[in-house]
C-alpha cells in the first residue's frame, strides 16, 4: 500500500467526515458502543493472510467511515 503524507491523510479523513451525515446510524452506533475494546477480543480470529473486502465498502462512504477506512 502506498504510504500517504500526513497532510494527505488529514485531507481525506476530513473529506470522509463531511460525507457521512451527523445523524447517520453508523455515527450513532459509534457513539454508543466501544468497538476498540470489542475488537481486542476478536484479534485472534483475524485472518493474517487477508480476505476480500466487503462489497458494501466499495459502494458506501458511511461504511468506510464506520470501519475506519479511508477514501
Amino acid at each position: 500500500m502506498l504510504a500517504l503524507e500526513n497532510g494527505q491523510k488529514d485531507f481525506y479523513h476530513q473529506l470522509l467526515e463531511r460525507l457521512v451525515p451527523e445523524d447517520h446510524v453508523y455515527r450513532k452506533l459509534e457513539r454508543l458502543l466501544d468497538f476498540k475494546e470489542r475488537l481486542k477480543s476478536l484479534h485472534d480470529l483475524y485472518s493474517h493472510t487477508g480476505r476480500p473486502s466487503e462489497r458494501q465498502l466499495h459502494d458506501s462512504n458511511s461504511a468506510r467511515w464506520f470501519c475506519g477506512y479511508g477514501l
